[in-house]
């Protein structure tokens, strides 16, 4: 329940402000462009969109003291008409203005909301904004100051503060719940209890936070019985408290790369943990791990993480690490169905990376086409030379692909060779 509410007020806040522009592009890489092949049609999807967005920051700049002006209410310019053309780039991306945060002027706040995987292309288009001298950019709604009046309320939600107590706990994933207790009278109506927590979250945290950390959000009538292990804070102890369990996540971590544990070993392989999927049903293609039967990992709360909505690899490394994954295609290499094939590549890379400093393996799987190698790496772009060679010996270059679990990173991709195919979608 905690989950769904915070996918349906997400969608909700997309329909809101998206209109009815709802055409999307193709799938396409934006952070690994390199490995992308010249004149693809991904180079060329691209490049228009890039234009598309050169346009729309000339028409910003061209409009940006007739905008300041508007919100000085000395003009009656129509800022709906010049943010559709940012609809022309994407209709997925929502936008929302605010006091810049710091200097003088305004802020534009561009986010993808519930689409993080358009999160690399929003970077290109922020990283191409113009420097202009009363204008700030930003990727995420910035978090607001909680303020001293209790009875401010966000113009969203009609339930004021006053009263509202919350609590914080760690939960799955390594992600934070939250639980706002209102006043009894406040719970009359459910939907608009839970509005104003996510509205809550999302305001006073920053959508940042939301997006990376934030995992369940509910409403509760004051009077609900206490959790054992759980206390109520008055609601000015949100975000203190918030950070607060984020910093235990973090120093909970180990304070050194994966690569540089010795893990455990046991004839010959490390001890961890293995798991066995349900069959999965046919298909004609297998995108992403959809395919998979078996496997194990050395890390049980991690693996399971990364098969979870929205993870991201900064709730389970405080040293940088990105998570992600090969994807073998054994009509390549038919034997890889047998665990111990699979697990002669893997310690070909796990040492190779490892004594490169660039990275380890973490698990491993079997599924009814594919089989996969899990990672943990530092820097991705200096692994790929490793991982592709090691892939051209062990003729895999066609019919591979590195794979990411991050949600803004699914995307992504890099394949064995620079002729490779885009992996299954």
């Amino acid at each position: 329940m905690l989950l769904a509410a915070w996918v349906f007020f997400r969608s909700l806040s997309r329909l809101y402000f998206a209109g009815g522009n709802w055409q999307t592009h193709v799938d396409m890489r934006w952070l690994f462009t390199e490995f992308d092949v010249p004149g693809s049609p991904e180079a060329r999807e691209r490049q228009a969109l890039r234009e598309a967005i050169i346009r729309w920051w000339e028409a910003f700049a061209a409009n940006a003291d007739a905008v300041d002006a508007h919100f000085k209410s000395r003009s009656d310019f129509d800022l709906p008409a010049l943010m559709n053309v940012l609809a022309e780039v994407d209709p997925h991306f929502m936008w929302e203005f605010g006091p810049a945060v710091n200097k003088p002027g305004h802020r534009l706040c561009i986010t993808p909301e519930s689409r993080p995987e358009k999160r690399p292309m929003l970077d290109v288009l922020l990283s191409l904004a113009p420097k202009l001298d009363r204008w700030e950019f930003y990727p995420y709604r910035v978090a607001d100051a909680l303020g001293p009046d209790r009875n401010v309320i966000d113009g969203r939600t009609k339930i004021k503060r006053d009263g509202v107590t919350v609590s914080a706990t760690r939960g799955k994933g390594n992600r934070i719940d939250l639980r706002f207790f209102l006043p009894d009278e406040a719970m009359t109506d459910a939907d608009e209890a839970h509005r104003f927590a996510f509205y809550s979250t999302e305001r006073f945290l920053g959508e940042e936070i939301l997006d990376k950390w934030i995992g369940g959000i509910a409403a509760f009538p004051q009077s609900s019985p206490r959790q054992p292990g759980s206390s109520r804070l008055e609601f000015e102890r949100l975000v203190p408290t918030v950070q607060s369990v984020i910093d235990s996540v973090l120093e909970q971590l180990p304070p050194a790369p994966r690569f540089a544990h010795e893990p455990v070993i046991e004839k010959g392989k490390p001890i961890g943990w293995s798991m066995k999927m349900p069959p999965p049903p046919q298909r004609e293609s297998y995108p992403g791990r959809s395919d998979l039967l078996y496997a194990s990992s050395n890390e049980d709360q991690l693996f399971l993480a990364c098969h979870q909505p929205a993870f991201y690899s900064c709730r389970f490394s405080r040293c940088g690490e990105t998570f992600c994954y090969l994807k073998l295609d054994r009509k390549y290499r038919p034997d890889l169905w047998k665990v111990d094939e699979r697990w002669k590549i893997q310690e070909r890379l796990q040492e190779q990376l490892k004594a490169a400093c660039l990275g380890t393996c973490t698990a491993g799987g079997t599924g009814q086409v594919y089989s996969y190698i899990d990672l943990a790496l530092t820097d991705v772009r200096k692994s790929v030379p490793i991982i592709r060679e090691v892939l051209r010996e062990e003729r895999l270059s066609a019919g591979s692909w590195l794979l990411f679990f991050d949600a803004h990173l699914t995307d992504e991709w890099i394949g064995g060779s620079d002729e490779t195919p885009p992996p299954p979608r």
